[in-house]
């Protein structure tokens, strides 16, 4: 029976052809470019977060690439990373984050539902990231999972533009934050 080799953070590291990459359980996988409609979701969300966790004291908030080292067989870039203060330790200021953040965030792009959708969650709670955002642009929705005690993800809040819709999101991690989801998916053009 053959042995198929798993990419590893250190051959991950290797790389040097200028694209981006993620590895998921030893699986190296190209990360395209994220178009025009999704960098401004990233930096709207950012711009707001980033404001909150600051006036707030909370931690640090990054936004793609930045690598996040769960293990050595798992990279990923998420588009938006929190790592809170009490973690800092996990920040490696020449590399990326190594180890697991509090929240991170994934905008869906066109080809990346199924991965962002079960691959990361479920790769997000094997390693116990507390509190996982998933945006869809292409229903304008947002929803926020949060990890339980049985180490699964479940529905803490969730907003959609839709008229008759809750447009509020709310984190369990960054308490008291509210965001209107109209200001995610606002365009700043």
């Amino acid at each position: 029976m053959e042995t198929v080799s798993k990419t590893t953070y250190a051959d991950y590291l290797k790389i040097d052809d200028g694209k981006q990459y993620e590895v998921i359980e030893g699986d190296l996988k190209m990360v395209p470019a994220p178009n025009f409609k999704h960098q401004g979701i990233s930096y709207n969300l950012s711009d707001i977060l980033r404001a909150y966790i600051k006036s707030m004291n909370l931690g640090v908030i990054r936004y793609a690439p930045i690598d996040v080292v769960l293990d050595k067989t798992n990279v990923v870039q998420p588009d938006l990373v929190f790592v809170s203060k009490e973690r800092a330790s996990i920040i490696n200021e020449d590399g990326g984050i190594l180890g697991v953040p509090d929240l991170v965030i994934e905008i869906i792009s066109k080809g990346s539902k199924y991965i962002d959708t079960y691959k990361k969650k479920d790769l997000y709670e094997k390693f116990g990231i507390k509190e996982y955002w998933l945006v869809d642009p292409f229903s304008q929705s947002v929803e926020v999972l949060i990890l339980e005690q049985n180490n699964k993800y479940d529905l803490f809040s969730e907003a959609y533009i839709e008229e008759d819709a809750n447009k509020i999101i709310r984190s369990k991690i960054l308490e008291n934050l509210e965001i209107n989801v109209e200001e995610v998916f606002k365009k700043d053009w």
